[in-house]
C-alpha cells in the first residue's frame, strides 16, 4: 500500500512539473505519452487533484495551464 501511494505521488509530481515547465499543454498530449503506463481513470484523477489544488486550470478545449499565481499563493482570475 505504501509503495502504491508513493507511486501515485510521484506520478502527480511528474505531471505537475511537466505542466509547470511547459506553461500550457494539451491534456491529450500528456496522456498519450503516459498511456500504457497508467489508466485513463488514474490520469483523470491526477488532473482533477491538480485542478482542485489550484495549481492547474483546464480550458474547454482541454488545454492545461499552470497557474503561476498558485506558486505565490494568490487566487487566479477566472
Amino acid at each position: 500500500m505504501k509503495a502504491r501511494m508513493q507511486a501515485g505521488f510521484t506520478l502527480l509530481h511528474a505531471i505537475a512539473e511537466t505542466i509547470r515547465f511547459l506553461g500550457e499543454v494539451p491534456s491529450g498530449e500528456i496522456y498519450s505519452r503516459l498511456s500504457g503506463r497508467i489508466t485513463l481513470g488514474d490520469y483523470e484523477r491526477a488532473i482533477s487533484i491538480l485542478k482542485r489544488s489550484g495549481l492547474v486550470s483546464e480550458t474547454r478545449s482541454h488545454l492545461l495551464r499552470w497557474n503561476k499565481s498558485a506558486e505565490t499563493g494568490k487566487e487566479t482570475a477566472r
